[in-house]
């Protein structure tokens, strides 16, 4: 099986963030993904342009762009406004030549993962996909006209109704447009009790996008979900990579395979589980050389 291009999430206003694209591309990458963050095209030009400019000093390329949260806004916002948002994400991702959106699947941008439950349960999942698709509908034709993909994202547990491939694949159907697909979030589906593996064949072709990273499962239940989603580079926690290698090429998903907040939140190296005593190229380092490892020994096991 050949080894898998690899990309590495970063953030784009972090103050470390041209010390972590020298990291990424002194170890051979060429592809990068960017954390959500709300630059307008015509507000934050200059910004956009020095990120793009630090890119190309680096030899990077955007595979993947987070937009600020849900597939919808909030929901006493007209249709119309919800799309103008969207289509802001997608005039970013296109100045910067994302290949990939990420928007959280059944998620309304702004708020609390139990108030987009409540809500939910509320509508009922029915009416919430049917409002969802419109504007996910609208923003999927917009961004096909730019090549861009949108892949929706599994969530953490206290979404509840976004915990799992299964619940992202009625939406897809229900929108109906060949630009939408999957992007599989190991940590939260480790957090939800499924197995990596699984959740990858589930996917199939519609897998476009992945946040791969590492966590020991819900290892206390008296603290925030957050704290327990650790964001560890592969091979740290308890997922199994080498049945998740196997699935991947089983599926024929192409790659690159992207790797998600293993620099630490914010890319603030502080603030990781080893607070700070790791630098940029250590971690880096480490997820490559556990990702190679698990592909060598997806061939044997």
């Amino acid at each position: 099986m050949p080894p898998y291009d690899l990309a590495i999430y970063l953030n784009p206003r972090g103050d470390q963030r041209e010390e972590a694209m020298r990291a990424i591309a002194d170890h051979g990458l060429t592809r990068i993904g960017t954390d959500g963050c709300p630059w307008d095209v015509q507000k934050n030009r200059d910004e956009l342009e020095a990120f793009a400019g630090l890119m190309r000093k680096y030899g990077l390329t955007l595979q993947s762009l987070h937009g600020e949260g849900g597939v919808v806004g909030p929901l006493d916002k007209p249709r119309d406004g919800q799309i103008r948002f969207q289509r802001n994400v997608l005039d970013r991702a296109r100045f910067l030549g994302a290949r990939c959106v990420v928007f959280h699947n059944r998620y309304v941008s702004g708020q609390a993962e139990l108030l987009t439950a409540s809500q939910i349960a509320k509508m009922g999942v029915e009416k919430f996909d049917e409002v969802a698709a419109g504007v996910l509908r609208a923003t999927c034709r917009y961004a096909a006209q730019s090549g861009i993909r949108i892949a929706l994202e599994n969530s953490v547990p206290s979404t509840i109704y976004s915990t799992g491939v299964e619940d992202i694949l009625p939406v897809i159907e229900r929108v109906a447009e060949p630009n939408l697909g999957i992007c599989l979030d190991s940590g939260h589906a480790h957090l939800c009790g499924r197995v990596l593996k699984d959740e990858i064949q589930k996917a199939g072709q519609r897998l476009f996008d992945t946040h791969f990273h590492d966590n020991i499962g819900r290892w206390d239940w008296r603290k925030p979900i957050g704290d327990c989603d650790l964001h560890l580079a592969p091979g740290l926690g308890t997922i199994n990579w080498p049945d998740a290698v196997k699935a991947l090429h089983s599926i024929g998903f192409p790659g690159p395979v992207v790797l998600e907040g293993i620099l630490g939140p914010g890319d603030k190296l502080k603030e990781n589980p080893w607070k700070g005593a790791d630098t940029y190229h250590d971690i880096i380092s480490l997820a490559i050389r556990n990702w190679r490892a698990f592909e060598r020994l997806a061939e044997r096991v």
